[in-house]
């Protein structure tokens, strides 16, 4: 007879675009996953430039499936909810060669990690 398993299933909370400004709540041992739109063709990526204490576990570009020269695709960046507190990310979009000033857009949101 298999084993089950005990206890709460750690779960995605996916973060997008469209939630930009907004408090975001996860449980503790949760994965933060964000994900914003970019295309890399332009110099112009994805920076985390703030991060409270989540632990930042991934980062990296997916591809579109349309193979056309110049789409665009995801920036991914996963975090740990590892400490139940809140966490202020903010990400901006800007080229590695200017100024941090110089950013075009950004990405905020504040991670509510409760200890159930």
């Amino acid at each position: 007879m298999p084993l089950e398993p005990e206890g709460n299933f750690l779960k995605t909370v996916l973060v997008t675009d469209a939630d930009d400004e907004t408090l975001i709540t996860a449980d503790l041992g949760d994965v933060l996953l964000v994900e914003l739109e970019e295309n890399p063709t332009t110099g112009y990526r994805w920076e985390l430039t703030e991060k409270g204490d989540l632990p930042l576990v991934t980062s990296g570009f997916t591809p579109p499936a349309d193979t056309a020269p110049g789409a665009g695709g995801l920036r991914r960046f996963s975090f740990d909810a590892d400490t139940a507190v809140e966490h202020r990310l903010i990400f901006r979009l800007q080229r590695a060669w200017e100024r941090p000033d110089q950013f075009i857009k950004s990405f905020k949101v504040i991670v509510r990690v409760r200890d159930n």
